[in-house]
């Protein structure tokens, strides 16, 4: 007797059977999300409900840290303060100085003796006087609006897009007593560079030249704008000559009249620019220093405790809301915490047997 062939299951899932799954597993998501946010609602209530109830305890909580900070901080104490000056190199590359400057500052980050004593020999200063310097470094002045005026300053040199020509900063993190010497040892101490006064010196030269070039320039353009107003009539009338001419030679022709129109060429533009150019030159030049503080050293920097006062105190109110629940639910707490004891004891006697 002949045997029947087995029917094989089919290799692919019926398309509708496939639609069936994606549904029940799209509904299954749906109802989860659901769930899930009907459960964070509950808990948000609940927390919501618990801290009006127990708000006495985030006010307190708060005073305590808020009376807590102002009484640390009526503590008498030296602490070093970060600073920031602005300054304008003349003539010179604010690259160079910041290079400079920020060699001294790494001598700084390694407080050997020996490079304690020359950073004193390089600003001018004593010794005891240096150890109240904690960092000393330079970076780029940044536009971030446009507007030339420097707002931010780059001390990595990663990105310098937007630096402003010629400017930069200097952050110094020293003790409030130390800051005014600092400021004024350091223009000293750049103009006391021999390689910095003969560049200096090059860049002037240079300067004067480049300028003297400028000048001349506008007087050029100057005489030549007047003399395109001198000959304007003669232009202009035989520009109207010309077109008179042509129109009658268009309408003998059957053809278009050209166009004679006279154009005054203007140079007012570039000569204004070249001024603009020439004023900042002499700007430079009328400046024997090397640098030009923009912005000094502020001595009255915000204390950082002082910002974040608001902050702290609140976090001590959140606190005070924990240790609000944690007294609530003391009983509980330790009964988990003594069954989690006698669970422990029981599986270390298994072990041992």
């Amino acid at each position: 007797m002949a045997e029947t062939p087995k029917q094989q299951p089919p290799a692919e899932l019926d398309l509708l059977e496939m639609l069936s799954y994606t549904g029940n597993a799209l509904k299954s998501a749906i109802f989860w999300l659901f769930n899930l946010l009907i459960g964070i609602t509950q808990w948000a209530i609940k927390i919501i409900v618990f801290s009006i109830k127990n708000i006495a305890w985030a006010i307190v909580f708060a005073l305590l840290g808020y009376g807590g900070i102002t009484l640390y901080q009526s503590i008498p104490r030296q602490k070093p303060i970060t600073t920031e000056l602005i300054a304008q190199s003349n003539a010179l590359r604010e690259s160079d100085v910041i290079e400079y400057i920020n060699r001294t500052g790494r001598l700084l980050q390694h407080r050997t003796e020996t490079n304690l004593l020359t950073v004193a020999n390089n600003l001018n200063m004593q010794p005891s006087d240096v150890e109240q310097i904690r960092s000393l470094r330079a970076g780029w002045a940044i536009d971030t609006d446009g507007d030339g005026v420097p707002n931010r300053a780059n001390y990595t040199k990663r990105d310098t897009s937007g630096a402003v020509d010629g400017m930069f900063y200097v952050e110094l993190c020293a003790h409030r007593a130390i800051i005014a010497q600092v400021a004024q040892s350091l223009p000293s101490f750049l103009q006391d560079n021999p390689y910095f006064c003969q560049r200096h010196s090059a860049s002037i030269q240079t300067l004067e030249a480049l300028k003297a070039s400028i000048d001349n320039e506008v007087e050029v353009l100057a005489r030549l704008q007047e003399t395109v107003y001198a000959n304007a009539p003669k232009q202009m009338a035989g520009a109207a000559a010309g077109a008179a001419a042509g129109a009658a030679a268009g309408a003998a022709a059957g053809a278009a009249a050209p166009n004679f129109a006279y154009q005054i060429p203007l140079y007012h533009s570039d000569i204004l620019s070249m001024k603009k150019q020439s004023q900042e030159i002499a700007t430079k030049l009328n400046s024997s220093n090397i640098i030009t503080i923009v912005q000094p050293f502020s001595t009255s920097s915000a204390d950082t405790l002082e910002q974040r006062k608001s902050t702290l105190s609140a976090l001590c109110g959140l606190a005070g809301l924990i240790m609000a629940f944690l007294w609530q639910h003391r009983a509980l707490l330790a009964d988990t915490m003594r069954n989690g004891t006698q669970l422990h004891q029981l599986l270390e006697s298994k072990k041992q047997r």
